[in-house]
C-alpha cells in the first residue's frame, strides 16, 4: 500500500473521569508510527478526578495532542466539539464493526 493511501488522520477522544487509563493510552498513542500524521483531539467532559489536570501537565506541549476542556456536556457534545476542531480524516466505525473485522 503505498503512503498516498494512508490519510491523515484525526482521532477523537470524549473522555469523562479516566485520569489514569487515559494516561497510558496517550502516552502510547505518541509511539505511532502512522505515514501521513495523526492529531489526537481529547475532549475532557468536566471531570472532577483530576483528569483536566493531568492532561495539561503531561501533555499541553506534545505537538500531536490538542486538549479542549468543557463543562459537562455529555459525550456526544464533548465528541462533537473534537470532531469540529479534526483536520484530518476520522474513523467512522463503530466497535462491532471493528471486531468483526479483527476476529475473523
Amino acid at each position: 500500500m503505498g503512503i498516498q493511501n494512508y490519510p491523515a488522520t484525526s482521532i477523537v477522544i470524549a473522555t469523562l473521569n479516566n485520569r489514569e487509563g487515559l494516561g497510558k493510552v496517550l502516552r502510547g498513542m505518541l509511539e505511532l508510527d502512522y505515514p501521513n500524521g495523526y492529531e489526537v483531539i481529547v475532549v475532557d467532559d468536566g471531570s472532577t478526578d483530576g483528569t483536566g489536570k493531568m492532561l495539561d501537565k503531561e501533555f499541553s506541549r506534545a505537538p500531536k495532542i490538542k486538549i479542549i476542556h468543557l463543562p459537562r456536556s455529555g459525550a456526544c457534545r464533548a465528541r462533537n466539539a473534537g470532531i469540529r476542531l479534526a483536520k484530518g480524516e476520522i474513523s467512522k466505525k463503530e466497535y462491532e464493526e471493528l471486531k468483526k473485522e479483527i476476529i475473523k
